[in-house]
């Protein structure tokens, strides 16, 4: 779905996301968005807005979400243990800041390749 919005300088919204399409519905919705590229593009700037958000929300809910870890590293008897267990807090919050930031990163060039397309008026 990605590759196709970015082929076709579309942008689906999260209910057709969740719906899925068949090929024939995937080509007709395609096609009906293709004719209003201004509503693409406000569509793919108000997504690029919602991931600029999550960026931070995402990383900081995460590594509260894991703190139970951390205090198990500071309770830890073991070098070894509060190693590991600090590894897999960092694992774990890098992880979501990966994928946040990589959906910061797809949603610009989405809207970047969307003003691309766009017809000059």
């Amino acid at each position: 779905m990605n590759a196709v919005q970015l082929e076709l300088g579309i942008c689906f919204t999260q209910e057709e996301w969740d719906r899925g399409f068949g090929l024939d519905q995937l080509v007709d919705v395609a096609a009906a968005k293709r004719t209003k590229p201004d509503q693409q593009l406000r569509l793919a700037r108000k997504r690029l807005e919602e991931a600029r958000r999550r960026r931070t929300g995402e990383p900081v809910k995460f590594a509260l979400l894991l703190l139970p870890i951390l205090i198990g590293a500071v309770a830890a008897d073991s070098w070894l243990v509060k190693a590991l267990l600090i590894l897999l807090w960092i694992a774990g919050v890098g992880g979501v800041s990966a994928v946040s930031f990589s959906d910061v990163r797809y949603s610009r060039e989405l809207v970047n390749r969307i003003e691309v397309l766009q017809p000059r008026s």
